[in-house]
C-alpha cells in the first residue's frame, strides 16, 4: 500500500519520512467523495479541518489506515466480482481456513466460518491465472489536530542540566543534545486549551533501548508494566546451551540474540533497575527483559547511529492546563545517560473533519521514499522495482487486446489483409486458451499465449484453406496503404 500504519509497521517508532519537515511524497489521489477534501474549497479549508496550512496552499493532516472486508456475503458472488472488487494477493489460503466452493468459479477460504477481513476469494480468469485474493478494502482516513496544530521544539532551546550540545547537519535546528548523568531538557509549551495532547520525541540511538522520564508541570507520567515482577535468575558469565534462549528476567546474556522472541538483553553499564524483576542485578550482569515492562514516560528504541540514523517515537499522551506548562525530558534514577534529542513535538489529539474525506489505499510495489540526505535511508530497493517491472509485463501480456492485435497483425503478415471477425476470435481463442484442434489433431501448450495454437488456428483454418472463400473479390490480400505508398515512390525513382 501507499500509505503505512505506523504503528504496526515499526515498532515504537516512527520513521523520519512522516515528518512533516522531510516528506516529499505526491501521488495521485482518487477520493471517496469526489472533489471532498481539506482545501478543496474556502468554507473547506485547512484551518476548518484543524490541519496545517502550507506555504505552498496544501493541508497538512493526520491519516489513518483502516482495514474493512469487501465481500461480508458470499452468495452470488462472480469471477467478475472477485477480480475487480479485491486488489490484495495472498500467497495462498490463510493457515487454519477451510474452502468453500461457492459456485461461479470462486472459492472463499474462511476463518472460524466468518467472512471478513481475514478472509481470501480463489478465483480464475478466463486466462487461465490462479488468483489468491484478500478480502480486504484498506482505506486512507484524513483527520486534523484538536487543540494544536503540532509543533517542533529544539532540544538546544531547551532549559539544559548536564547536556552536551553538539552540531549535525542532519539534524533539524542545526543542534542535537547529548544527555549525561543525572541530565535533563525541559521546554516550557503554552496552549489555549487544556486537554490532552500528544507528545513524541526525533532522536538517535546506537545501543540498547533506554528510558526516559517524562515530567508535565512536574508530576511524572508513567505506564503500567505489562508482566508481574518476577526474580531474576542468573546462570553465570557464560550459560550453558541449554539454557538458550533465555527467558525474562534470566542471565547472563550478551546481546538479543540470547534471549527469547520480543525481549532483549538489558546492558547494565551502571547500577540500573531491570525491568520487570525483581532486585538482583549488579554491574556487569545483564538480563532478558520485555520492553513493555519499562514504566517510564518514553522507551527508545536503537535507531542504529548516534548522529544520523533519526527516528521519532510513537506519541504518548499527557495533560495540558491552559496558558504555560512545562515539559521536561530527564535521565531516570540510577540511569547513567539517555539517547540524543534532536527535538521535541507536540500536537493535539485526532479531530474529525468539517466534512469527512477518505480514499482507497491502493497496493504499490515500489516505496515513494528515495534516499533523501541528510535525514536518512529511503525504502526504494530493486528487489521491488523487479517486481514492478514484472507486473507492468505482466499486465501488458494479459490485457484483453493482446489476442486479437496480434491475431490480426500476423493472419495480415500471411497473405490475409482483411480477415473477418470470426477469423481473429477463433485465433484469439487459440492463443488465450493455448490450444487448437483440427480435426484429430491437436496443437499448443495449454497455456496461455502460446504461439503454436495461435499459427495453427492461422493456417488451418477454413478462411485460410478454402478454395471458396479465395475466390471472394473482397476477401484475401488487399496491400496495405504503406505499401502502396512505398510501391508509388519507387516507381518514380525516390531514393
Amino acid at each position: 500500500a501507499i500509505v503505512h500504519d505506523t504503528d504496526i509497521a515499526y515498532i515504537n517508532t516512527i520513521p523520519y519520512h512522516v515528518q512533516e519537515e522531510s516528506t516529499l511524497n505526491w501521488f495521485r489521489v482518487f477520493w471517496d467523495v469526489d472533489g471532498v477534501y481539506p482545501g478543496s474549497s474556502d468554507s473547506n479549508n485547512c484551518a476548518a479541518n484543524n490541519c496545517k496550512a502550507m506555504n505552498d496552499g496544501s493541508c497538512l493532516c493526520k491519516t489513518s489506515v483502516t482495514e474493512s472486508p469487501v465481500f461480508s456475503d458470499t452468495s452470488a458472488i462472480s469471477v467478475t466480482e472477485v477480480l475487480s472488487q479485491l486488489f490484495i494477493g495472498a500467497s495462498g489460503p490463510p493457515p487454519g481456513s477451510v474452502g468453500t466452493d461457492i459456485g461461479n468459479g470462486v472459492i472463499v477460504y474462511k476463518l472460524d466460518s466468518i467472512v471478513d477481513e481475514r478472509s481470501v476469494f480463489e478465483a480464475s480468469d478466463d486466462k487461465g491465472r490462479v488468483f489468491f485474493l484478500k478480502n480486504v478494502r484498506s482505506t486512507v482516513n484524513i483527520e486534523g489536530w484538536e487543540g494544536k496544530i503540532p509543533e517542533i521544539y529544539e532540544a538546544e532551546d531547551a532549559t539544559t542540566y548536564n547536556v552536551t550540545v553538539k552540531s549535525s547537519s542532519s539534524a533539524t535546528g542545526g543542534k542535537y543534545i547529548d544527555y549525561d548523568l543525572e541530565s535533563y531538557l525541559e521546554w516550557n509549551v503554552a496552549v489555549n486549551t487544556p486537554g490532552t495532547y500528544k507528545l513524541s520525541f526525533r532522536y538517535a540511538l546506537d545501543s540498547h533501548p533506554r528510558p526516559l522520564s517524562i515530567f508535565v508541570n512536574s508530576v511524572e507520567v508513567t505506564k503500567e508494566a505489562a508482566n508481574p515482577t518476577i526474580p531474576v535468575v542468573y546462570y553465570g558469565g557464560s550459560p550453558s546451551a541449554d539454557k538458550f534462549p533465555l527467558q525474562r528476567c534470566e542471565g547472563d546474556c550478551d546481546n538479543d540474540n540470547h534471549c527469547a522472541d520480543g525481549l532483549f538483553c538489558k546492558q547494565n553499564n551502571a547500577l540500573e533497575e531491570n525491568p520487570g524483576c525483581e532486585i538482583g542485578s549488579g554491574n556487569g550482569r545483564d538480563y532478558c527483559v520485555d520492553p513493555l515492562d519499562y514504566t517510564h514516560g518514553v522507551l527508545f528504541y536503537p535507531t542504529g547511529g548516534w548522529s544520523s540514523d533519526w527516528l521519532n517515537t510513537d506519541p504518548i499522551e499527557i495533560y495540558l492546563a491552559a496558558g504555560q506548562n512545562t515539559i521536561r525530558a530527564q535521565v531516570p534514577v540510577g540511569y547513567k545517560d539517555g539517547p540524543n534529542i534532536d527535538h521535541m513535538k507536540l500536537g493535539g489529539i485526532t479531530a474529525e473533519l468539517l466534512q469527512p474525506a477518505s480514499f482507497r489505499n491502493p497496493p504499490h510495489f515500489m516505496s515513494l521514499i528515495p534516499d533523501y540526505s541528510p535525514y536518512g535511508v529511503g525504502e526504494m530497493n530493486l528487489r521491488d522495482a523487479l517486481y514492478e517491472t514484472d507486473a507492468v509485463l505482466d499486465h501488458y501480456f494479459y490485457q484483453d487486446n493482446v489476442a486479437p492485435f496480434l491475431c490480426t497483425r500476423m493472419i495480415q503478415r500471411f497473405g490475409m489483409s482483411n480477415p473477418s471477425p470470426r477469423y481473429v476470435e477463433a485465433c484469439s481463442t487459440a492463443f488465450k486458451s493455448g490450444t487448437y484442434s483440427s480435426g484429430s489433431a491437436s496443437f499448443g501448450s495449454g497455456e496461455y499465449g502460446s504461439l503454436e495454437a495461435m499459427v495453427a488456428a492461422i493456417v488451418l483454418d477454413n478462411e485460410a484453406t478454402s478454395s471458396s472463400v479465395s475466390m471472394d473479390p473482397g476477401h484475401g490480400s488487399v496491400k496495405e496503404p504503406i505499401l502502396k505508398v512505398l510501391a508509388l515512390m519507387r516507381s518514380m525513382e525516390y531514393q
